[in-house]
């Protein structure tokens, strides 16, 4: 993997190290969160706890690039995930940039063994976050966490879930799955100065049932 990956520290995500954030009189500042599903993995989430890209996954993390060139100081934060760093990894290199890894970004954790996991899936799909379990509601709540402290242009690589769960909080929806974004779509959030967060423009969706069912 290309790029210097580092753990998630607290100060880097609020504002650049030994800078202050300028904020003009008169002028709202905005803060540009972009919320980037992962590549394609070789193996589906049912399948694999920490699946690879795929040959198309590698290519689709390419197209990354094109969407942030011209886009100025981006900081970059990834899942932990295997899937997820090495769709980071080319805009990283690209801007010479760190990957910081945060936890609070990894795909929901399952409650089932990995031989159950599909039908696991299958059955919350269509429920809500008060008809769940507290470690879930916990993870979504974490994942929330993270991004409300976010104070300078950001691009994370995430996954399906954690998109959804973040949309979800911010639209007032309880339900687990409001919309199924594809491989690489880009999900993208505003932070004004008060530290209000709201959607600008959501992912593209993926074209076909099944291949959400397998979460590759």
């Amino acid at each position: 993997m290309t790029g210097n990956t580092n753990r998630w520290n607290n100060s880097d995500l609020l504002v650049p190290r030994g800078k202050k954030r300028a904020i003009s009189k008169g002028k709202k500042v905005m803060v540009n969160i972009y919320l980037v599903r992962h590549g394609e993995a070789e193996h589906s989430w049912a399948d694999s706890t920490d699946s690879e890209l795929s040959t198309l996954g590698h290519q689709q993390s390419q197209s990354v690039i094109r969407h942030f060139k011209g886009q100025g100081p981006l900081k970059i934060y990834s899942s932990p995930l295997l899937r997820a760093r090495e769709t980071a990894a080319p805009l990283a290199k690209e801007l010479g940039a760190s990957v910081f890894i945060d936890d609070r970004f990894k795909e929901i954790p399952t409650e089932v063994e990995q031989k159950d996991r599909r039908k696991w899936l299958q059955g919350i799909t269509s429920l809500r976050w008060t008809e769940v379990s507290p470690k879930l509601r916990d993870w979504r709540s974490n994942s929330w966490g993270a991004l409300a402290t976010i104070r300078h242009d950001t691009v994370i690589f995430t996954h399906f879930m954690v998109i959804n769960s973040l949309i979800g909080q911010l639209q007032n929806d309880d339900r687990l799955v409001l919309f199924q974004p594809d491989n690489v779509s880009i999900t993208h959030l505003l932070i004004d100065e008060k530290g209000s967060v709201r959607l600008k423009s959501l992912g593209q969706e993926k074209a076909t049932l099944i291949n959400y069912l397998q979460w590759k």
